[in-house]
């Protein structure tokens, strides 16, 4: 005589849970709205720190004149513009954070910055005592100036703003996890 054994399965429960998960899946709104914020933070304090690892510095002269001019010393914000454009968009399936900036992307992929030649002059300070030519200054401050011609070409470091560290990056995980660990 053969015998049957028989197994009921109750799977309701994960019939149920897999629902939820196949209806949150399909529109992610609420967890990319989320992880466009995260982002949206992570490039705030990418300008805030000057790069998150720190950013190429400034050349000596631009540093300088920058200070003088009263747009302080902090790398990529001389007017503010660039970090006040930043913005974020989500939907069902994406989170993005950017800008429209026609220069946003020198600044975040570096490249070679081309101008027409050009002449230009140059203002200096000359020691009298040893007829040696000093810094650089300002017309008004010059006892000399000599006309240059100047090439036209100058390299721009990258300086990545729209960058996520691995903080950030775990942040979107956990949030994601969550969603798939107890989806409305």
């Amino acid at each position: 005589m053969t015998e049957t054994i028989k197994i009921n399965i109750d799977d309701q429960q994960l019939t149920a849970y897999l629902q939820k998960l196949q209806t949150q899946l399909a529109d992610m709104s609420p967890v990319m709205e989320r992880a466009a914020s995260v982002m949206a933070g992570a490039v705030d304090r990418n300008f805030a720190a000057g790069g998150r690892p720190a950013w190429h510095p400034l050349t000596k002269a631009y540093a300088n004149r920058k200070k003088k001019e009263g747009f302080g010393d902090k790398i990529l914000i001389r007017t503010g513009r660039l970090r006040t454009s930043i913005t974020q968009q989500h939907g069902p399936d994406f989170a993005l954070v950017g800008t429209m900036k026609e220069y946003a992307a020198i600044h975040q992929f570096g490249g070679n910055i081309t101008t027409p030649p050009h002449r230009r002059k140059l203002f200096f300070r000359i020691d009298h005592a040893t007829g040696k030519k000093g810094r650089f200054v300002t017309e008004s401050e010059a006892n000399y100036g000599q006309m240059v011609n100047h090439p036209g070409n100058r390299n721009m470091p990258a300086r990545p703003y729209l960058k996520l560290d691995i903080t950030d990056l775990e942040t979107i995980r956990l949030l994601v996890q969550q969603m798939i660990k107890n989806p409305p």
